[in-house]
């Protein structure tokens, strides 16, 4: 007699598999399925960015006019996707620096990689420690021009308020403000290309684009330094107008503290960098001066502009005051050596085509569906109706493994497939069917020695259950030690392997105790129990004859 719960496990079952097909099912059929079966097929549809008000991992667009677009496609590496990997190192040779400066400018260079990261587009880029040296910089979809812009020694400028008239001579001079948003300036610098009616672009706070005509007012009535329309400081070397970039600066700031305990930086130039901060710094006295990376101030830690004003004439060395600590020690960094905090050199580039990368997709894809109908037909054909269920069994994991690829974990976001992932997804398929094998073995033991279906089934899933937790339990430590040394190693292969691989087995603990479970308890329950060939092959031991037609609950056995 079927019992309520089990029931009640088929249906959720049932809807568990209903929404992952849904979920993964691609947006092009034909791309992966012949084309007498694909255009009979429907188009995959996405998942909305939230289900019942729970945001889903997998929302990668907040820009979207088209909730269910968010979910749309699989997030695939670097080997599937195509883009580029660098390894950068720190080369401090010839330096004297500590351990501790060695980590806080890997830190900060990997704080800066990433701000360059968004400009391009890169949403599923990642920027992780290797070592105590190393910066590993993964970024898929891109073309090789691209990841050397992202990850190039860029170049710090400073830069000051736009004035009225001759930029050089009209020292206290109106400055030029924008009424609102906020001034885009030409790629890396803090130019802020005025046309020849004098006007600037101007990002809205709904992000689009205008161009607008700045305004003239002094310093004392603009209310934010957001609102002032920056160009390059400029100084005098050797008679020649001269653009004040970090490239002038000695990399030795340091932060110090008065008799009040108030922050100081302290820097200081080159030869060369005297002269032309010496000469800016004299005619910019009462004015701010802010500094650019990257075509975008720096800021402070509550998000605005850092713009010290000059106090006097700086030849030597300077002392910014009225900077918090914190931001005292941001400026600091930026200061020092330049765009990034420590010399980098580039030690490995691997450049994928991203033509290369979709061939390897479709050869995945078509690999996993024939090992994935090669295993079915074995089962079927060796386990006969106990295998017919656990090939269901299954497919229905491989809907919800691949499901969880895509949608993501609660905490971690969508799982990157890699070549390496997809071979640890196939292994773990066959390590689901190999849960299935060793319980329908236990169970034709107990059949051989001439207990009915039932109490067969039951011995089997009970005495089977240690072998399949042990060697589950131990693939997950193995897989815990490859995450581990993935993640020290900078190897995001292996951590792609051993994640993939966690899931899978994860889940197919779940596929083989639970849901082979269900289907056969319910197959039990039917007629299809009846015909004792349906489950096996096997010949009961003459010492304990069995009975061919009697199962318990169904039919009363024989006398």
């Amino acid at each position: 007699m079927q019992k309520w719960w089990e029931r009640i496990f088929l249906l959720a079952i049932i809807a568990i598999a209903a929404g992952a097909v849904y979920a993964i099912w691609p947006d092009e059929p034909e791309r992966y399925l012949p084309d007498a079966i694909a255009e009979k097929l429907p188009s995959g549809k996405g998942l909305p960015s939230s289900i019942l008000g729970v945001g889903l991992p997998c929302k990668s667009d907040e820009t979207n006019t088209n909730p269910a677009a968010d979910c749309k496609g699989m997030t695939l590496g670097l080997d599937l996707q195509g883009g580029s990997r660098i390894k950068l190192k720190a080369d401090v040779s010839g330096l004297n620096v500590s351990d501790e400066d060695i980590d806080d400018g890997l830190n900060a260079a990997k704080d800066i990689v990433d701000s360059r990261i968004n400009p391009f587009g890169v949403s599923e880029s990642s920027v992780q420690r290797s070592g105590k040296d190393e910066l590993i910089v993964e970024l898929p979809g891109v073309s090789a021009q691209t990841a050397r812009d992202i990850t190039r020694p860029a170049v710090l400028t400073f830069c000051e308020p736009l004035q009225q008239g001759d930029q050089l001579l009209a020292t206290g001079a109106p400055i030029a403000v924008v009424t609102t948003g906020r001034v885009v300036y030409k790629p890396g610098t803090c130019d802020p290309d005025l046309d020849a009616n004098g006007q600037v672009n101007v990002r809205g706070a709904d992000g689009t684009v205008t161009r607008q005509t700045p305004t003239f007012t002094t310093l004392e009535n603009v209310g934010s330094l957001e609102a002032i329309i920056w160009t390059p400081a400029k100084g005098d070397l050797n008679g020649a107008p001269t653009t004040m970039t970090g490239a002038f600066l000695r990399s030795n700031a340091f932060i110090d503290f008065d008799s009040l305990g108030q922050p100081l930086l302290r820097f200081s130039m080159t030869d060369d960098g005297k002269k032309v901060f010496g000469s800016l710094s004299q005619r910019l006295i009462g004015s701010p001066l802010s500094t650019f990376l990257d075509g975008e101030p720096i800021r402070g830690e509550d998000g605005q502009v850092l713009a010290p004003t000059i106090n006097a004439q700086i030849t030597d060395s300077g002392v910014t005051t009225g900077l918090s600590v914190g931001d005292a020690r941001r400026l600091k960094t930026f200061l020092n050596n330049g765009a990034f905090p420590i010399p980098l050199k580039v030690v490995q580039q691997q450049d994928v085509d991203a033509s290369l990368g979709d061939e390897a997709v479709l050869h995945s894809v078509e690999a996993g569906i024939v090992a994935l109908l090669l295993i079915m037909g074995y089962m079927i054909l060796y386990y006969r109706l106990p295998g017919l269920l656990a090939a269901t069994a299954l497919g229905v994991y491989t809907a919800v493994v691949l499901a969880l690829f895509k949608i993501g974990i609660p905490g971690s976001g969508p799982v990157t497939l890699t070549l390496a992932g997809i071979a640890a997804f196939v292994l773990s398929v066959g390590m689901a069917v190999d849960a299935n094998i060793l319980i329908f073995e236990r169970m034709k033991e107990e059949l051989r020695n001439g207990r009915s279906l039932i109490p067969s089934v039951e011995a089997g899933f009970h005495r089977a259950w240690s072998s399949i937790r042990d060697s589950n339990v131990s693939t997950l430590i193995t897989c815990g030690i490859l995450y581990w040394m993935g993640d020290r190693f900078g190897s995001s292969i292996i951590k792609g392997f051993s994640l993939t691989l966690a899931i899978g087995v994860v889940v197919s603990m779940f596929s083989a105790i639970l849901v082979s479970r269900t289907f056969l308890r319910l197959a039990m329950n039917t007629p299809l129990a009846r015909p004792l060939w349906l489950w096996t092959d096997d010949k009961p031991d003459l010492e304990t004859p069995m009975s061919t037609r009697g199962v318990t609950g169904v039919e009363a056995a024989d006398a």
